[in-house]
């Protein structure tokens, strides 16, 4: 198992063991010409949201990998984005989340990481 793959893995892990609900790891590498991984959670408020953010960065930051552009944050309207180049981050309200339906978009990535309950780990 590659390196970066299994950082994905730790980081979906460390995300659900804080409430991040329904986490969900796509590695897109093959279909994506912006990233490899894509992480989503879904959080149950802003102020949760933040949280979850806080806990990533403090896991990941200890492993020495750091977001490459922290402008992206937008967490007031139920929604962060963060890349860390390997790995998109997408931290998102119940209501972001249904909306924009990201695994949706990716379908054709490969499931390495689903605590969605009722889920088939090989298909969204």
């Amino acid at each position: 198992m590659s390196e970066n793959r299994q950082q994905v893995i730790d980081a979906s892990e460390v995300l659900s063991h804080h409430d991040g609900e329904d986490t969900v790891a796509i590695h897109v590498g093959e279909v994506c010409s912006f990233t490899d991984f894509l992480l989503i959670t879904t959080a149950r408020s802003t102020a949760h949201l933040r949280g979850l953010h806080r806990r990533l960065d403090e896991h990941l930051a200890k492993r020495d990998i750091r977001p490459l552009n922290s402008h992206k944050r937008s967490d007031g309207n139920g929604w962060t984005l963060l890349d860390y180049g390997f790995m998109v981050v997408h931290l998102m309200t119940e209501e972001m989340r249904a909306f924009y339906e990201l695994e949706r978009l990716w379908y054709n990535g490969e499931i390495i990481y689903d605590d969605r309950p009722d889920q088939d780990s090989t298909s969204i």
